[in-house]
């Protein structure tokens, strides 16, 4: 038996205990202690797992891994670089610096399905199995997923999508890009260490149509200010849903930094100043506005009247 049918059984092995569970944690730590003493290859420390599928595929093939994997890496590092400097240029590349730092591991591959692990750092000097926290890139892995659709019915997380800052409008159309090819998309799980899993979704039809929204084009940023009743993030992750006091209605982006602020107004009358997007078409006209929330605080009380 050949080292390539080993790593494959060990692959095999690794991906059927993909969870977070402390049986789990020792299992996949056996797996990698006695691969290392099999080939001297030594394993790397993880903490957070995602799991993608490849749906409507029996068996992977090496060019539709190698897309969806390298999309996902420059995801990652497009959010990365954005979280470590907000007032990045949105025409920032990546460099080699930055995909070292927020790397992502391709740990493992059974049919369809990919497993990636965020590399550890542990904090004990001595390499002690204590300790061991999240690299940058498991923040912006953990951004990513929270920014994709939960699922293939959600209608509200393109909206949010749009209304993205643009290194994770990019990071986005790089994995709409790969997703697009694919028969019916990708379904996502993120297992963290500790907390809870959150799964996101892209399918076909979907990532197509994101592929071509996102598309570089010329764009106009503004700001406005509305006050209206905040009727909170409508079960998404990543969208708020504002009622104008004229009764319109306004669905945009919400930074990870500002979800809980939001909650804490969630039904109640607020002003918000918004970050507005819009696309220029083909025939020099201005598409639809995307908003992204920037700040948001309670709202004067409306004059009342009161008859004499």
């Amino acid at each position: 038996m050949s080292i390539e049918d080993l790593r494959s059984l060990r692959d095999e092995a690794l991906t059927s205990v993909a969870g977070r569970s402390l049986a789990d944690q020792y299992e996949r730590g056996a797996i990698l202690l006695g691969w290392e003493g099999l080939t001297g290859e030594r394993g790397e420390a993880d903490v957070d797992t995602l799991r993608v599928e490849l749906r409507g595929v029996a068996r992977a093939g090496s060019y539709d891994v190698g897309r969806i994997s390298t999309s996902l890496q420059n995801a990652v590092a497009y959010i990365g670089k954005y979280q470590k400097n907000r007032s990045v240029s949105p025409q920032s590349t990546l460099t080699r610096a930055d995909r070292r730092r927020f790397e992502i591991v391709q740990e493992a591959q059974f049919g369809s399905n990919l497993v990636f692990r965020v590399p550890a750092i542990d904090i004990e000097p001595r390499g002690l199995d204590v300790g061991r926290h999240a690299t940058v890139a498991g923040s912006a892995l953990r951004e990513l997923i929270a920014t994709l659709p939960e699922a293939d019915d959600d209608a509200w997380s393109p909206l949010g999508v749009m209304g993205a800052p643009p290194l994770v409008r990019r990071a986005v159309h790089d994995v709409s890009k790969a997703v697009a090819d694919l028969p019916d998309g990708i379904a996502l799980r993120l297992i963290p260490e500790t907390g809870s899993e959150t799964e996101a979704a892209l399918s076909h039809a979907r990532a197509t149509l994101l592929r071509t929204e996102l598309d570089n084009r010329e764009d106009v940023i503004d700001e406005e200010r509305h006050s209206g009743l905040l009727d909170g993030l409508r079960g998404t992750r990543r969208v708020f849903y504002l009622v104008k006091d004229d009764d319109q209605e306004i669905v945009g982006a919400v930074d990870a930094a500002m979800v809980q602020e939001v909650e804490q107004f969630e039904h109640t009358r607020v002003t918000m100043t918004l970050e507005t997007t819009q696309w220029v078409k083909k025939n020099g006209r201005l598409g639809d506005k995307a908003y992204r929330l920037l700040r948001v605080e309670p709202a004067q009380e409306q004059g009342k009247f009161y008859p004499e």
